[in-house]
């Protein structure tokens, strides 16, 4: 086989695993986004219900899950509304 065959087959092969890599690192960034706004939630559904003081950790876990961009404010809305 010619040298340049092999080159071609060889850069094929490796755009192929790059192509997958990209989108199974992109799948799991997904998946653990989403589990993490759940996990926001959960949080929140716990900080609204029990009110600890601010400045504690669980406040501030909660507080950091809406400056983090992890949850929405119309979502931290919405559970506000669910827990009255």
């Amino acid at each position: 086989m010619e040298g340049w065959l092999k080159a071609l087959i060889a850069a094929a092969c490796v755009a192929v695993l790059a192509s997958a890599g990209y989108f199974f690192w992109n799948e799991r960034k997904s998946a653990l986004a989403g589990k993490e706004s759940a996990d926001c939630e959960t949080l929140i559904r716990v900080v609204l219900k029990e009110r600890p003081e601010r400045g504690t950790p669980m406040f501030n876990a909660a507080s950091s899950c809406l400056s983090d961009g992890r949850i929405t404010q119309d979502r931290f809305d919405e559970l506000v509304r669910q827990t009255r």
